[in-house]
């Protein structure tokens, strides 16, 4: 006795919402109206730093120096710190505690100690700058620690209007700026409003932690040059370009490492920008680019030559021509590898989820996605081997030159195809541009409810035509291919569901194909051909374009009849013992069934209609129940 044990679960797409700060870019109501020029030190500490909380790693008792903030009235408790025209400048490495507020002034930080870090325990602070980042640091060596007092709220914004000379073309572009590495930790809580440009920026690198930090920026709200880690904290980013980047382009450079906390961004641009290698482990990231993926965008595409943005037209923005630079809008992109082994993702993006300009690796993790465009897109080669997808909205599903699949849950929803195999092509100057050319009809299906054909002889090609046929349509490219080895694998394609412009290997797993219903698109689309080996291969929808699989060790069947959306079909073998029974959401006239459940010679018959007394998951039951049906045909498998 042969069944099938499949086990899927679908999961409807959320993600969280997000609460932007006020973002006014006043400055407080108490602004000095002159400047101090005091000089002072003084022995008045913070009180709290003693009652505070220790964050992780941290010895309040090693605090070498004590600075309350107080506007003009500001005093200092230890050495190496000076105060100067509301401006507090830290001169040498140590640990110094921070607390009270600087209502026009900044802390500036310019030390050559070559063996202590500068060490600022923020214990409850708020700093505006009219006319610079209220926080400087001109030169650390050794890096600069942000510790985050546990239950404290700190706070940094400057100024909208703030100026900067014509000639200066490295200047403090952030509210908290660094020119040397950068750290942040702790329990406590952060507010960045970068009201002029960004958030934070570290010219080096930039690790975060812990904390709670909150950010909104006119521009990238967190930036690394040379890298950003994560592995803790709590991060609410509002951005109006990227979330989180980094620039630099030197190889080993531009990195993005996660491997934990919370982050929560909403951009106008991309969410995660990486010039480099993106790594995440861990954590849960979820993001939102330029309002969202909305299914009116991805429902009617135009194919003028321009796969992902129909003919030129930016989703949600102005009409332009393909070779415009149209902003980038993606959730997740990388200019190198993305590799991903853990992790939970909500996604919501008007560009693509996943992009990666070379490879995408998924091992692991959990993701919800929604694009306009491509939901997981490398241009070279997508391998996915284990993790749980759902993709609820995309225009195409996987894209890339090679998709390998070995592993993993994957059920996801496109416009138009579900798996692509295309020519890579570089995207990343111009992310509007695509490859496809030729224009699909779009044609209603000769579909007819009822009836039944056995189409034996066309394995290989069209149904009922010569074996090995392939696809007349494409152009074949022996760099293209979609291999399948593991996974549970559910595809509801309203263009093609298997598309590749070379070879689809089989060779495992259980693969779904809810194909389309017009005639302009086929249920597979290869340019090579079909092999499935072992597995399973079931994929339905129209007959007009439609393919079936190549030789291969794994027996088949397949046949046209017309069948409405949400009517049972089941497949026995001669002695009744069901094999497969599916409920398909969509009308269709064509099923190709290639699987080892199938014995070769065997005569299997196929039924319609009646009830099934088990559970559907994804329209496919696991285990035997059909009863009420109507017996449509038989063949044999080949």
């Amino acid at each position: 006795m042969k069944k099938i044990f499949l086990f899927l679960s679908a999961a409807s797409f959320f993600f969280l919402t997000l609460c932007a700060c006020d973002n006014n870019g006043q400055p407080p109501a108490n602004l000095l109206s002159t400047s101090q020029t005091e000089n002072t030190e003084a022995t008045q500490p913070s009180e709290s730093v003693a009652n505070t909380e220790s964050s992780v790693g941290f010895d309040e008792g090693k605090i070498d120096t004590y600075i309350y903030l107080n506007d003009h009235n500001t005093t200092i408790s230890g050495e190496g710190v000076t105060f100067e025209n509301n401006t507090v400048t830290i001169s040498k490495g140590g640990t110094f505690s921070l607390s009270g507020k600087l209502s026009d002034g900044k802390i500036y930080i310019n030390s050559n100690d070559e063996e202590k870090k500068v060490k600022l325990y923020l214990d409850g602070v708020d700093i505006y700058c009219s006319d610079d980042a209220p926080l400087f640091v001109e030169s650390s060596p050794r890096e600069t620690i942000l510790i985050l007092a546990d239950k404290t709220e700190n706070v940094f914004s400057d100024n909208p209007d703030r100026s900067v000379p014509t000639e200066e073309t490295d200047y403090a572009n952030a509210s908290i700026f660094s020119r040397d590495n950068l750290q942040i930790e702790g329990t406590g809580s952060l507010t960045v409003k970068g009201n002029f440009e960004k958030g934070i920026v570290s010219k080096d690198d930039l690790q975060i932690r812990g904390g709670s930090i909150t950010v909104t920026s006119k521009d990238d709200a967190i930036r690394g040059k040379d890298s950003v880690e994560i592995s803790e904290g709590v991060l609410n980013l509002t951005s109006s370009a990227d979330g989180i980047s980094t620039s630099n382009e030197e190889e080993e450079k531009g990195f993005i490492l996660i491997s934990g906390g919370n982050i929560n961004i909403i951009s106008e641009l991309d969410a995660i920008d990486c010039v480099g290698e993106m790594t995440v482990s861990g954590g849960v990231i979820t993001a939102v680019t330029s309002g969202g993926a909305s299914e009116d965008m991805v429902t009617a595409p135009q194919e003028t030559g321009n796969r992902g943005f129909f003919g030129g037209m930016m989703p949600g923005k102005e009409n332009q021509s393909v070779n415009d630079s149209t902003p980038s809008t993606k959730a997740l992109k990388a200019g190198s590898d993305i590799k991903i082994s853990g992790g939970k993702f909500n996604l919501n993006s008007v560009d693509d989820s996943i992009h990666s300009n070379k490879s995408v690796e998924i091992s692991g993790g959990e993701f919800y996605i929604k694009s306009n465009d491509d939901a997981i897109h490398s241009e070279y080669e997508l391998n996915i081997s284990g993790g749980k997808i759902d993709i609820d909205l995309s225009y195409e599903g996987l894209e890339s030159q090679e998709i390998n699949i070995s592993g993993g849950n994957i059920n996801l929803i496109a416009s138009d195809d579900a798996v692509n195999a295309s020519a890579a092509k570089d995207q990343s100057e111009n992310p509007a541009f695509s490859g496809e050319t030729t224009t699909k009809s779009e044609n209603a299906d000769p579909w007819q409810p009822g009836g039944f054909t056995d189409n034996r002889g066309g394995k290989g090609g069209r149904p009922g035509g010569p074996g090995g046929m392939g696809d007349p349509m494409g152009e074949y490219d022996s760099n293209c291919c979609v291999n399948i080895s593991g996974g549970n694998i559910v595809l509801n394609a309203s263009g093609d569901g298997l598309d590749s412009n070379g070879d689809v290997t089989i060779n495992g797993g259980f693969t779904v194909v809810y194909g389309p219903t017009n005639s302009g698109n086929g249920s597979l689309d290869y340019a090579g051909s079909c092999t499935v080996n072992k597995g399973t291969l079931l994929a339905v929808g129209s007959s007009g374009m439609a393919q079936t699989a190549s030789d291969g060790e794994a027996p088949s069947i397949n046949f046209t009849c017309g069948i409405n959306s949400n009517t049972l079909l089941t497949v026995t073998d001669s002695k009744g013992t069901e094999i497969i029974s599916f409920i398909s959401p969509k009308q269709y006239s064509c099923v190709v069934f290639s699987s080892d459940l199938l014995t070769k010679g065997e005569t299997y018959k196929i039924y319609s209609g009646g009830s099934h007394s088990g559970e559907a998951v994804d329209g496919i039951y696991s285990a035997s129940g059909a009863s009420g049906n109507t017996l449509l045909g038989q063949l044999t498998a080949g």
